[in-house]
């Protein structure tokens, strides 16, 4: 079964459908495979084959005939379920590949998102898939190359949009808010709770090692809080005379030493003198243990959408941009214009939910309050 890609851009080459002097009673079921052929790449490149499998292995079985994979071929599908580490694709039972990012990188946990449109293009010469749709846990923050869950040190009196201020214990946020911080959380397992945030105000750094042979508690989770402590050590401490004492003994005593055969008798009428003296031990210090420091605040990225403000002076979500043009449905988390060309285009369809699963119904349905006759403007970034 032929499809698109097996097409010539010469069109009298394509001659297996449409043959010289075909007869007449065949060329309706020519020109329907010709609407097959159409509707199958159309079907596979707008997120309606939902993939399976579970874990980081993702299984696809495209409407298309695909009998071996080719350089740049392209595939759309919505993930059934979210990643957890380095992810595959086995397109037509192909077998499995790696889904790596446009630059080559190792997908993070949560770059995949369960129920989100994921974009595909082949590479033969790597034999891996680029993933071309936006990596849902790597985000990044306009104007400084950071991702959602980076942690910038900076000396700023409150945080700027799109980031939140670690305080002196964790705290919650709102995942409508910031749903792509939520989503980067999950994919490192909640490690404080979910939608939690670790403390980091008034505490000084550490970073994590690997054996215990710096840091005695060994390896640990980073976000995670030492008690203080001071090292085992030895005080220096000094005896000194401060005069003498004289016992008088009118009636025989005996003296027992702590060990076997320590004993001795004084007889009575006798005087015993013994040596008075003192111990000092230092006592200095403050109220806790540090060192010099300066102080800073760590500021965590919670939204890489919202964090456009400081670089553009908008405000935003994340979408992604579907290519068709037809005045329809794009899919959830998608828009698109009704011309492939952005100065033609007259009108935009968009989905009600956002890339991230958040519901801008009530934020879209106010993109029309204004009495003026320019209702407003949109950026696409």
């Amino acid at each position: 079964m032929a499809e698109l890609f097996d097409l010539d851009t010469t069109a009298s080459n394509n001659t297996a459908r449409f043959p010289e002097n075909m007869q007449f009673r065949t060329v309706n079921d020519s020109a329907r495979e010709l609407e097959a052929m159409l509707a199958r790449h159309v079907q596979d490149h707008d997120g309606s084959v939902t993939s399976s499998g579970s874990s980081n292995a993702y299984t696809v079985s495209p409407n298309r005939t695909i009998s071996s994979l080719s350089d740049k071929l392209t595939q759309v599908f919505t993930a059934n379920h979210s990643n957890t580490g380095s992810p595959t694709l086995n397109l037509s039972a192909l077998g499995a590949k790696s889904i790596v990012g446009p630059d080559g990188s190792a997908l993070i946990p949560g770059d995949i998102v369960s129920g989100s449109v994921v974009h595909v293009v082949y590479s033969l010469t790597n034999d891996w898939w680029q993933l071309i749709s936006q990596r849902a846990a790597s985000p990044t923050d306009s104007g400084t190359s950071l991702k959602v869950g980076d942690v910038v040190i900076t000396l700023d009196t409150s945080p700027r949009t799109g980031r939140i201020r670690l305080g002196e214990s964790t705290q919650t946020f709102d995942p409508v808010t910031y749903p792509e911080l939520s989503q980067w959380l999950t994919g490192l397992g909640s490690p404080w709770g979910a939608n939690t945030l670790p403390a980091a105000a008034g505490y000084f750094l550490r970073f994590g090692s690997t054996t215990s042979t710096i840091d005695t508690a060994g390896p640990r989770t980073a976000g995670l809080i030492q008690t203080d402590q001071n090292k085992q050590h030895n005080h220096g401490g000094s005896t000194g005379d401060a005069g003498a004492k004289t016992i008088s003994i009118t009636t025989a005593v005996r003296l027992q030493g702590t060990g076997t055969g320590e004993s001795y008798t004084v007889p009575g009428g006798s005087t015993a003198t013994s040596d008075d003296h003192s111990h000092s031990i230092s006592n200095d210090g403050g109220d806790e243990v540090r060192t010099k420091n300066v102080t800073m605040h760590a500021d965590i990225i919670a939204s890489a959408s919202q964090s456009n403000i400081d670089v553009y002076a908008v405000n935003g979500r994340a979408y992604t941009f579907d290519d068709g043009t037809s005045a329809a449905d794009p899919g959830s988390g998608r828009l698109r214009l009704n011309n492939a060309t952005l100065a033609s285009a007259t009108a935009m369809y968009i989905s009600e939910t956002g890339y991230f699963g958040e519901d801008l119904a009530s934020w879209i349905a106010t993109w029309d309050d204004s009495n003026s006759a320019v209702k407003g403007q949109i950026h696409f970034y």
